[in-house]
């Protein structure tokens, strides 16, 4: 049993958080599952947040994550909901080259490995997202960014698990 405040397991379509089950997926756009286009390119989130190198999204990484804290979008953002949580969760992810086209397209692999921190935990009124745990119903996001915000006031750190 995990200590974790929150737990998914990888395809799952809900997760364990605070003793209760709500409903959580990882449903990717990548060029890996056909569901990426060649022009619509991606980059990687840097540990600073800024946008690193072009990549093909992957799922939400293994492993025991600090939920670092709650954002507010303002106005609300279709793809991120008026709340989001950051979280420390970060993989390596295989760098792409691009070409200029008519637009910018992906053009191949380049063997070359960087860092992508931007996993956040978020309801979307879209289908798909680049890799973050996608909450199904906006009250149940905002009640995780509730307990979140209160954790943090009380200094107390909120782990998310995600197993295979």
């Amino acid at each position: 049993m995990s200590s974790a405040d929150l737990v998914w397991k990888r395809g799952d379509e809900s997760m364990e958080a605070f003793g209760r089950t709500i409903g959580c997926s990882c449903p990717i756009r990548s060029l890996a599952n056909g569901q990426r286009g060649v022009r619509e390119v991606v980059y990687t989130t840097t540990r600073s947040g800024k946008e690193g190198y072009p990549y093909d999204p992957q799922m939400f990484p293994i492993g025991l994550w600090l939920l670092i804290k709650v954002e507010v979008t303002d106005p609300p953002d279709p793809y991120l909901g008026p709340k989001f949580i950051r979280t420390d969760a970060h993989q390596k992810v295989e760098r792409w080259s691009t070409v200029q086209r008519d637009e910018l397209c992906y053009d191949a692999p380049l063997g070359l490995y960087a860092f992508d921190y931007g996993y956040l935990i978020h309801y979307s009124s879209g289908d798909y997202t680049l890799g973050c745990l996608k909450i199904t119903s906006l009250d149940e996001q905002l009640l995780l960014c509730d307990r979140l915000e209160y954790a943090i006031e009380e200094q107390r750190d909120m782990m998310l698990e995600v197993v295979a």
